[in-house]
């Protein structure tokens, strides 16, 4: 999630008025902690536009056939899988 989804997120979920640059701030400093996670979210969005699947740590595969549709709200956002097994 980019730094416009998080400022939504956090209104629409924490009732939490974020302006843009603190939102970046909060996002860019998570990242810092978990530098591995953006590089290993990226692999996930590889393997979904290769094979229309991703598979859970553990192997558990989600099908994703959807996910080139042009509507967000209609497809699986691809890493969703990976952090709710």
């Amino acid at each position: 999630m980019g730094t416009d989804g998080f400022v939504v997120y956090a209104r629409k979920n924490y009732h939490v008025n974020l302006e843009w640059n603190e939102a970046d701030n909060f996002r860019n400093g998570f990242f810092e902690d978990y530098p591995r996670l953006l590089p290993y979210h990226d692999e996930c969005r590889k393997e979904v536009k290769k094979n229309k699947q991703v598979r859970t740590p553990l192997g558990r595969i989600r099908h994703l056939p959807l996910i080139e549709l042009r509507y967000q709200d209609t497809r699986f956002h691809p890493v969703v899988p990976i952090h709710n097994p």
